[in-house]
């Protein structure tokens, strides 16, 4: 047992002796391409409507959807097949997707629906989700869009009822 202390001891006091290694900045750990995909993800459009844009049937009607980002733009499909169909003809898909988002229902509010904040003097961040029209006053409210998307098509769905 005393041999045991006595190395354990010996080999605390080599480390001290070599000392500890000083970080540089070029040693400093890189965001890996798994954080760097995840903040594209939380950056990007979302996805504006409820149904696969190759099949046009629902998202969950294969079960889980298949969700990706393809220039910026979040995409869903509801599996994998409809994903190899978009691949092979992506400038067609992305016409698909923007002709939904332009039928969009118009935002009935005058406000941001995160923040309650009046659009001032910039331009409201403008996408559409699930068939409906969405304008935030900037985009750093759309991370707390993604967070919970439900509570906040709600609002926009009261909003529609009471202008009407």
């Amino acid at each position: 047992m005393k041999m045991i202390k006595r190395l354990n001891l010996l080999a605390l006091f080599a480390a001290l002796a070599i000392g500890t290694p000083t970080l540089r900045a070029d040693d400093a750990p890189k965001a890996t391409d798994s954080q760097k995909d995840a903040k594209k993800d939380a950056e990007a459009k979302p996805f504006p409507a409820a149904k696969c844009l190759i099949s046009g049937e629902s998202l969950t009607s294969m079960g889980k959807p298949y969700v990706m980002v393809y220039e910026g733009q979040e995409l869903k499909f509801c599996c994998k097949d409809c994903v190899k169909d978009f691949s092979k003809d992506k400038t067609a898909y992305m016409k698909k997707l923007e002709e939904a988002e332009a039928k969009a229902t118009p935002y009935p509010m005058k406000k941001c629906v995160v923040s309650g904040e009046a659009f001032g003097q910039e331009k409201p961040y403008v996408f559409a989700y699930e068939g409906q029209q969405v304008k935030l006053c900037c985009k750093d409210c759309l991370k707390d869009f993604k967070k919970d998307p439900a509570k906040y098509m709600k609002k926009i769905e009261v909003a529609s009822k009471a202008e009407k």
